[in-house]
C-alpha cells in the first residue's frame, strides 16, 4: 500500500458509500478554470468526480496513491487514469 493510501483495501467497495457530488459544483469549476480542454482530478478516488468533470472539461488527467482505486475506477473516454501522488501533478 502506498504513502496515504488509506482507500484501497476496500477499493471494489468505495464507490457505493462514496456520496456525489452536485453538477452545480463541476459547473462553478468549469466557469473558474482558465480554460477547458485539461483537467487534473488528484486523489481521484473512484473517479466518481473526474467523469462528472468530463461534461465541464475536454479530457481529464485523474490520478490517485492506491493501484486499487484507479483500478476499480469508473472507465470514461474522456478520462485517462494513472497511480500518482499530488505532488508534483502530471505532466
Amino acid at each position: 500500500m502506498a504513502r496515504n493510501d488509506h482507500f484501497s483495501a476496500f477499493a471494489a467497495t468505495y464507490a457505493e458509500f462514496r456520496p456525489t457530488y452536485p453538477p452545480a459544483l463541476f459547473a462553478k469549476i468549469a466557469e473558474l478554470a482558465p480554460a477547458t480542454e485539461h483537467a487534473w482530478d488528484c486523489a481521484t478516488g473512484n473517479g466518481q468526480a473526474a467523469v462528472s468533470l468530463t461534461d465541464h472539461f475536454g479530457n481529464i488527467t485523474a490520478t490517485d496513491v492506491g493501484a486499487a482505486m484507479i483500478e476499480n475506477a469508473q472507465p470514461h473516454p474522456q478520462v485517462t487514469y494513472a497511480v500518482g501522488s499530488a505532488e508534483p501533478p502530471p505532466d
